[in-house]
């Protein structure tokens, strides 16, 4: 609407039902060992988010999201004598284990626009990422994983010239991280996911928009990011304090076009190619 106050509220829900099997094959000894998972999950979530104007081009954001999620594993382990021989028997290990999570996350964002082509804001945000079930593991303490948690804060710019024809956008951030689930590799079992104790991540990145001819748009970003841990202790004789963090890497460039075709039927509103 038209006035100081704006508000919106929305809910989701999923159900994902997940099935796995994995053959381990231990050649020279001549056996077996499958593993089958059955790992059911559903969850939901409400969320509400308002806008006020406070005095001229400033306003203010306050968002809340409560997320609800079950998840259970059926895992069942045999050993069959042959590497070939898919007749299973009676398992030789099994467990059935359920895990229940819930996490209120809030954001507040303020936003200042100078006009319709100029704005500046900045925001705090909490992040979540729910825990699981590992497929590999060492020891009953490793089958399951423990949700992440991080506070994420941002400040950034954005603005267009040439009637919108271009624009531009830079962004200041700071992800402050909390047991961070990372994924390892352990030889001869596969890759499990464990937690970390604190990280953080830190950056920039920029953002250009051309729009050279009206169906015809090009976005060029580049990002530089340092993120590292600043407590993982692995183990008592293992730490990995300092360190950066895998598979984030310290610089990106991306560069992408669209092209817009307005069809003439009506049933379709558009073609981005």
């Amino acid at each position: 609407t038209s006035g100081c106050y704006q508000w919106m509220v929305g809910a989701f829900f999923f159900s994902d039902s997940y099935k796995k099997s994995t053959y381990i094959h231990y050649i020279p000894q001549n056996y077996c060992m499958p593993n089958l998972y059955d790992s059911p999950t559903m969850g939901l979530s409400v969320y509400h988010q308002s806008s006020l104007r406070i005095i001229g081009g400033l306003s203010a954001k306050l968002g809340l999201r409560f997320d609800y999620e079950h998840a259970k594993e059926n895992y069942e382990a045999y050993k069959t004598a042959s590497a070939f021989d898919r007749t299973l028997g009676t398992p030789i290990d099994s467990y059935e284990s359920r895990l229940n999570f819930t996490q209120l996350t809030p954001k507040f964002a303020l936003e200042y626009l100078f006009n319709d082509d100029e704005m500046v804001y900045a925001s705090v945000a909490r992040g979540y990422k729910t825990g699981g079930f590992n497929s590999a593991f060492t020891s009953d303490d490793e089958r399951t994983f423990d949700p992440e948690y991080n506070w994420n804060y941002e400040v950034g710019f954005k603005g267009s010239m040439l009637d919108h024809t271009l624009q531009a956008d830079l962004t200041l951030f700071y992800v402050d991280w909390r047991h961070q689930q990372i994924a390892q590799t352990v030889v001869g079992v596969g890759n499990i996911t464990r937690n970390a104790g604190h990280s953080d991540s830190k950056g920039v990145e920029l953002g250009l928009t051309a729009r050279p001819v009206q169906p015809l748009t090009l976005r060029l970003s580049y990002g530089y990011t340092y993120a590292r841990f600043l407590d993982y202790e692995k183990s008592a004789t293992v730490s990995y304090t300092g360190n950066m963090l895998p598979f984030v890497p310290r610089e990106t460039l991306s560069f992408r076009g669209a092209y817009t075709i307005l069809p003439c039927c009506s049933a379709i509103n558009r073609i981005v190619r």
